[in-house]
């Protein structure tokens, strides 16, 4: 399974975006969190989500058409909502 083992991290950490996964990796169009959950993420421009946090077993989809395609304060928002909705599970 290269979409929860793959990615390099180090590359990930030279990257522009390090700062919504400090611990994370990217591989095949998915977000590795660097989450102990080993939770992943799907993301689009626009606002568009899918989160999975394979341990909780939940899935999150966010559709939306948000006016920016990329808005780092509300992405930042959007991870923390979604992981406390997969800690109440």
């Amino acid at each position: 399974d290269t979409v929860s083992t793959g990615g390099d991290a180090e590359a990930w950490q030279r990257g522009t975006m390090a700062f919504l996964f400090p611990k994370g990796r990217y591989r095949n169009k998915w977000y590795q969190m660097g989450a102990a959950s080993g939770a992943f993420c799907g993301i689009g421009i626009h606002g568009q989500w899918l989160y999975v946090d394979p341990n909780a077993e939940v899935v999150i989809a966010k559709m939306s058409s948000q006016p920016e395609p990329v808005d780092e304060p509300l992405d930042l928002d959007m991870i923390a909502f979604f992981e406390a909705l997969s800690r109440m599970v």
